[in-house]
């Protein structure tokens, strides 16, 4: 406990708020009427758990942003494709054919 009120981290209040964002059940409401909602947030002044919110919203971003990185890193061309396989034989015979050519 910090000046009489409770760490927010390991809270109920920070539990209820991130499955409530998770949720997205905040979108078109005040952050005051969040703070109304759940007695576990009135232990918090308003602008601190407005500043929670913020931080939520931020670090949803930034999760989703590494999540959309990550995959673009892993994205390879599907081997089941008929086109890519089909691709992938006529430029295999290509380079063949050209490499037979080159040599006579």
């Amino acid at each position: 406990m910090i000046k009489g009120v409770p760490l927010w981290h390991g809270s109920k209040a920070e539990e209820y708020l991130k499955a409530y964002i998770e949720a997205d059940l905040h979108e078109g409401k005040l952050p005051q009427d969040l703070w109304e909602s759940r007695p576990e947030y009135k232990v918090y002044d308003l602008k601190v758990f407005r500043d929670h919110i913020y931080q939520e919203l931020r670090l949803e971003k930034l999760y989703n942003y590494l999540e959309f990185e990550a995959s673009k890193k892993r994205k390879v061309l599907p081997e089941d494709n008929k086109e890519t396989k089909r691709l992938k034989l006529a430029a295999a015979n290509h380079k063949a054919a050209t490499t037979a050519k080159n040599r006579n």
